[in-house]
């Protein structure tokens, strides 16, 4: 019998804790953005890190295991900051004037060839920031727990 209610007394205090640490999610989640997916996998990760890095554990490799989660989270900061834009576009569009951007006349062709390029590459930054965050969790995610 104490048993039991020691068992749901532990379960019922792990609640109230998940919910204090998960309440700014869980106050700012939508479902229409990827960015919420990565802000959810962001804090899980964060929590673990701190957990691995903390006294409360005595698993073999700890530190490694945070270092490896730690380095999916950075990946995941940078997907969330969402800036993959090169120094030279930041410099073209920092300097364009407003006048220039919504005008009728066309674009530069090689102003236009740069742009395409600088697209192109935001988005394989992108996606090789993805592919390597779920490499990386596809990896390791199950060692993290010896």
């Amino acid at each position: 019998m104490i048993d039991k209610l020691q068992d749901k007394y532990r379960v019922f205090k792990r609640f109230f804790k998940n919910v204090y640490l998960w309440y700014p999610i869980l106050i700012s989640d939508e479902q229409w953005d990827n960015g919420y997916v990565y802000e959810a996998l962001n804090h899980k990760l964060k929590i673990m890190e701190d957990f691995f890095r903390s006294d409360k554990t005595n698993t073999m490799h700890i530190l490694k295991y945070a270092d490896e989660i730690k380095e999916a989270r950075t990946i995941l900061e940078r997907l969330l900051e969402d800036d993959y834009m090169c120094e030279d576009a930041h410099n073209y569009y920092a300097n364009i004037d407003l006048s220039e951007m919504f005008s009728d006349e066309p674009m530069p062709e090689d102003t236009k060839k740069d742009v395409m390029r600088w697209f192109k590459e935001e988005e394989e930054s992108r996606d090789k920031d993805k592919k390597d965050l779920f490499e990386l969790l596809y990896k390791k995610l199950d060692g993290w727990w010896d």
